[in-house]
């Protein structure tokens, strides 16, 4: 397992901005596996990949 150890045992808030989200996924992108973080950034940003797929 390789974690960046920023929190990484932590989920962001559910709330968080799209913003603050691309964010996390910037800094544990090197998270493998994924951790429970960048997982929920991935989870947040999936309904916005989504629109802007449908757009195209």
């Amino acid at each position: 397992m390789s974690w960046v150890d920023d929190h990484c045992e932590k989920s962001p808030p559910v709330t968080m901005s799209p913003q603050w989200a691309r964010g996390i996924l910037h800094l544990h992108e090197t998270c493998e596996p994924p951790c429970p973080r960048k997982l929920a950034a991935l989870l947040r940003l999936e309904p916005e990949s989504a629109d802007t797929q449908r757009q195209q």
